[in-house]
């Protein structure tokens, strides 16, 4: 005759783990985060840098397009064309005059531009300097970088036109450029013979710093919620940090040959990055707990990333010819369309997920399965506690 013993002490325990089922399955539900991707007008493109600007829009740059882009939170994107033809347009900000400043790589000049679209350009003096990086300085100034053998320089413009440029020793092209908390201008030496991230004060005195191990090609780089510099290494796979003092920590990423790119502080206290070669956008922590993403279009090329007015993570895909939104507020977003053109520009909504995603907004589509688990799990409870009633009144095992 077939036997089932079960102590009361045994009751207890599975009836207590009942409890945990739901816990652990909404977590499970939770790892989920929404990838949204906005087609621009324009084809071939190349969307390069994209950022929070003036507006309560999100400004970026169309490299191929040779166009300023301007999408809002929903998804409707404006184009406007810089009036010097195959400029290149590579980095952008937000001035302190409330302007959009941004650098013209093959036009070799800075570009300013209302946002009702009026542009006034501004020529480099260096000529062939190929301009890249571009950020606001704490000094009231616009900083950008001069990346090709002819330039070699960190350069500063006020809002009226004036340029400043100051030399930097060797080849060591420098790319991307960022205020830091120390009030100094920070900037990558992206040419592997270099490998280093540079300071430079506002008066002009330069400061280098070697990455370690060699070889890791710095491109871009952020102010961290931390205090620290957070930088991409694209050739390396690493996600590097540096504090104002000097001091380096290194963090490797999962994916082989990510080619890190855009990098930028988070609303949720990590640090945000895109992969170019790997098709992803991934999380850093401030202590180095990492997280990636796939990119619903393949080979999109993800480049630029920031954050947006609407709290979600917003990049750009240079193959891919879209704005991408990570939705990690919860929130949704119409389909937008192009203002010149008044077509839908928005692609379907795809819910992507990652092993080690962490937790988020649950998903509509799992609300059915924790609903059945959670029922399941407390009808577990009831049987357990009668089971317990019976046991005890009966003081022997159950048959």
């Amino acid at each position: 005759m077939f036997r089932v013993k079960l102590k009361t002490n045994g009751i207890l325990k599975i009836s207590a783990i009942s409890l945990l089922v739901p816990l652990l399955f909404s977590n499970l539900a939770f790892a989920a985060t929404t990838i949204n991707e906005y087609s621009i007008p324009t084809s071939i493109s190349h969307p390069r840098t994209i950022i929070s600007g003036p507006g309560g829009n999100l400004w970026f740059t169309e490299q191929a397009g040779n166009k300023i882009g301007e999408i809002t939170s929903s998804g409707t994107i404006t184009e406007y064309t810089i009036p010097t033809s195959n400029s290149q347009p590579l980095g952008i900000t937000t001035g302190p005059d409330g302007n959009l400043w941004f650098t013209e790589f093959n036009g070799n000049k800075v570009g300013k531009m209302t946002t009702s679209g009026s542009f006034t350009e501004y020529t480099i003096p260096t000529s062939n300097s190929g301009p890249f990086g571009i950020t606001s300085g704490p000094d009231g100034n616009l900083w950008f970088t001069e990346s090709s053998t002819s330039g070699e320089k960190i350069a500063k413009i006020t809002t009226s036109g004036t340029i400043t440029e100051y030399s930097l020793s060797g080849t060591p092209q420098p790319s991307s450029i960022v205020s830091g908390p120390d009030g100094n201008l920070w900037f990558t030496e992206a040419d592997t013979s270099a490998d280093k991230i540079g300071k430079i004060t506002t008066s002009g005195t330069v400061t280098e710093y070697p990455v370690p191990g060699g070889l890791t090609n710095p491109t871009y780089l952020t102010a961290g919620p931390d205090g620290n510099i957070w930088f991409t290494c694209f050739s390396s796979g690493q996600i590097g940090k540096i504090t104002t003092s000097g001091t380096f920590t290194m963090y490797t990423v999962p994916t082989s040959s990510p080619g890190l790119n855009g990098i930028t502080s988070g609303p949720d206290g990590n640090l945000w990055f895109t992969e170019f070669g790997g098709n992803k956008v991934g999380s850093i922590s401030t202590t180095g707990t990492i997280n990636e993403y796939l990119v619903p279009t393949s080979n999109s090329g993800p480049s630029g990333i920031t954050t947006g007015p609407d709290g979600n993570l917003w990049f750009t895909e240079i193959f891919g010819n879209n704005i991408g939104q990570i939705n990690i507020t919860g929130s949704t977003t119409s389909g937008g369309s192009s203002s010149a053109s008044a077509s839908s520009n928005a692609k379907t909504n795809s819910t992507v997920t990652s092993p080690d995603t962490g937790f988020g907004a649950p998903t509509n589509s799992n609300k059915p399965v924790l609903l059945i688990i959670s029922t399941l799990s407390i009808a577990f409870l009831v049987s357990g506690y009668y089971l317990l009633r019976y046991r005890t009144q009966n003081k022997g095992s159950i048959k």
